[in-house]
């Protein structure tokens, strides 16, 4: 049977990235019986407006505009809204008539549902709009990881669901699966966010002063003998353990040391053959206060503290800026002069064990990758946490007191075994995971790296930056630079009682790489 409607609005979709579960077609010549939309009628208004198979419209039967008035006017502004149950879409027109610079997701209680709905009235408008992301089939597990694709808080504001009453009414099930779904997507993307609204100045800041002496000097990556045991030290407790076989074995194993393990290894004679660091903070740089040797190989995060790149200048160590998976980094990256590195998982452990698998290692060990308080010990002996409560324990606060402050100072759950026992809490955990899953992807090249190319590299950033800024080009690869940028100007303003800006957070962003790298 031929239906106009049906086909104009699956050439809009055919344009647009649709959230469907890959057994399913939404193109399929038969629609079940379980479609939620069987006939259409007209309001008072004289608008068309579907129903329900028992009959119920899904709009006012009066006035769906004025109803979608209503409905929009009691939404938070500067919010993204998923939209649960599209019926007519008048409340969705409403949405992205009013709201210019907002976005939203719509979805339906089944592909069935969906389906049943296209055929009976024209949503092509609404399908083709950018801001627009489709979700066919609330159920889906897949929403859970597509969310994060389509809702970014740092440019989107808050996260709101709203359905009507009537479609919550015949969708009760569904839409409890849809908000189950929804929370596990929210708490993953606030983990995530909070981070950026956190870091993101510092990474920006970072990046552009360790591009800088990246641009002034040459690095190397080894050739390594690879038929040697690399060892990934970890600063656990059981890291102290293992230092004796270390220690007698030496010219067997290929130590790369984690900023944190690094003061340990030297206190105990043992001068690791890499030091690799992707934090941004600048206590970091303690880590190295005990200073590198020529003979080390140091590796920084493009984002990290460039203290420490300072230091490996300083002792004439070689320093390999690396890129991690801030957008700019990645993007910094894509020219060939900075290698690649997994810091996903957020723990240096696993970006250590990247470096080893990527320079062609194969008998990859682990050492102190405890991820737990081991036995009541947050760390092993000798980081720069015991030099740090050294001077300042007391008779009132004695060492104990101040790494039980540490251990506590989230949530933990314990394992008791025989008379100790050993806490964890849920970072400790998802860094374990982590390690666990990690899969080998990187490979570098062994060889001279030139200089990073600077000047070009940033001009033709900025002129991105400005067209994107004058003309909204969102989809250009630049301007997903800035969002971690963009999630701590987002919070900040917000701290100031300032309204967010997009124009203005470009313009703090051109005015940072003028400051810190004198190119404007």
């Amino acid at each position: 049977m031929n239906n106009e409607t049906l086909d104009k609005n699956l050439l809009s979709l055919s344009k647009k990235n649709i959230w469907v579960d890959p057994e399913k077609s939404i193109i399929d010549d038969t629609v079940s019986e379980s479609g939620k939309y069987t006939s259409v009628r007209i309001s008072r208004s004289g608008h068309i407006i579907p129903c329900y198979t028992d009959g119920m419209s899904s709009n006012s039967i009066y006035d769906p505009v004025k109803e979608a008035q209503q409905i929009i006017g009691s939404l938070k502004p500067d919010s993204f809204i998923f939209f649960a149950g599209i019926g007519g879409g008048f409340h969705i027109r409403e949405f992205l008539r009013t709201r210019p610079n907002s976005y939203c997701a719509v979805s339906e209680s089944s592909l069935f549902s969906f389906r049943s709905l296209i055929e009976l009235i024209d949503l092509s408008d609404i399908f083709q709009d950018p801001r627009v992301s489709i979700f066919p089939d609330c159920t889906s597990v897949h929403i859970q990881k597509q969310i994060p694709l389509s809702y970014l808080p740092a440019l989107h504001g808050d996260f709101a669901l709203y359905s009507s009453r009537t479609w919550q009414d015949r969708n009760k099930c569904e839409l409890a699966i849809l908000e189950t779904h929804i929370k596990s997507a929210l708490y993953a993307i606030s983990s995530d966010y909070s981070v950026q609204a956190h870091f993101g100045k510092i990474w920006f800041r970072n990046a552009l002063i360790n591009l800088e002496m990246a641009a002034e000097s040459e690095c190397t990556i080894p050739c390594e003998d690879t038929k040697k045991i690399a060892i990934v030290a970890a600063a656990g407790p059981s890291l102290e353990d293992v230092i004796p076989e270390l220690k007698t074995y030496r010219s067997d194993f290929t130590i790369f040391s984690t900023d944190t393990a690094f003061s340990t290894l030297l206190s105990s004679g043992l001068i690791p053959d890499y030091f690799i660091s992707i934090d941004a903070q600048a206590v970091s740089v303690s880590h190295a206060f005990k200073g590198f040797t020529p003979e080390m190989n140091v590796i920084v995060d493009i984002c990290g503290n460039p203290d420490i790149a300072l230091q490996a200048r300083k002792y004439g160590s070689n320093l390999i800026f690396v890129a991690g998976g801030h957008p700019f980094a990645a993007y910094a990256s894509l020219n060939g002069r900075i290698p690649r590195i997994n810091t996903s998982s957020g723990t240096v452990t696993v970006a250590a064990l990247d470096v080893a698998y990527a320079l062609g290692y194969s008998n990859v060990r682990l050492a102190g990758a405890d991820f737990a308080y081991t036995n009541g010990k947050p760390y092993a002996r000798g980081t720069y946490l015991e030099d740090i409560y050294s001077r300042n324990t007391n008779r009132y606060a004695p060492m104990e007191h101040l790494y039980s402050t540490l251990m506590f100072r989230t949530p933990v759950h314990k394992h008791a075994r025989a008379s100790k026992i050993t806490y964890s809490t849920a970072i400790l955990d998802s860094y374990s995971t982590a390690c666990r899953e990690y899969l080998n992807c990187n490979k570098w090249t062994p060889g001279v790296l030139r200089p990073f190319p600077l000047n070009s590299f940033l001009r033709q950033y900025m002129i991105e930056l400005r067209e994107t800024m004058a003309l909204d080009y969102f989809d250009k690869r630049g301007f997903a630079t800035l969002l971690p940028f963009f999630a701590w100007y987002r919070g900040m303003a917000s701290r100031s009682g300032i309204q967010w800006n997009m124009s203005k957070a470009f313009q703090l962003a051109l005015e940072l790489i003028a400051r810190y790298t004198k190119i404007s």
